[in-house]
């Protein structure tokens, strides 16, 4: 099935044509960067800097892993989703956003009605997409994101 797709997409020239791959384990899209076409743009969804938060509501690897993980991937074209973002330390995501360089950054809370999750505080996360639009990073509220053409 995996070749497929991937032959579908190298296949597929339409000028402009973009392919998103998301993960919460970007770990696994290793062993699929030799054959992925240039116009893929790789997803994660880091939530949070907190491991422990995350252990508590979530049974995707902790975050700090799948930034490494998506780090170490050697991608020209990534991005990254903070959905539902839980709590976090500004100056943390703040770093680990300048070390992943994400093309597009989509941030919202909570949705579908999951409640008692530890999110911050709407200001917290303005402060966030300000420092983030401050150093250069086009960032979008999830409310916003899924009628915009990001890529």
């Amino acid at each position: 099935m995996q070749h497929r797709i991937l032959e579908a997409m190298r296949k597929d020239k339409r000028k402009g044509r973009v392919f998103l791959l998301q993960s919460k384990n970007p770990a696994c899209f290793a062993r699929l960067l030799n054959g992925l076409p240039q116009n893929v743009v790789l997803m994660t969804t880091i939530e949070t800097n907190l491991d422990s938060i995350c252990a508590e509501v979530s049974k995707a690897p902790l975050p700090s892993l799948r930034f490494q993980d998506f780090l170490h991937l050697d991608w020209p074209r990534k991005a990254l989703v903070m959905e539902p973002i839980l709590d976090f330390d500004l100056d943390v995501i703040v770093e680990w956003v300048t070390k992943l360089k994400p093309e597009t950054i989509m941030i919202g809370s909570a949705s579908k009605g999951r409640r008692n999750l530890p999110e911050p505080s709407h200001l917290k996360v303005l402060e966030l997409h300000k420092e983030l639009q401050g150093l250069g990073f086009k960032t979008y509220d999830k409310k916003d994101f899924k009628y915009l053409n990001v890529f």
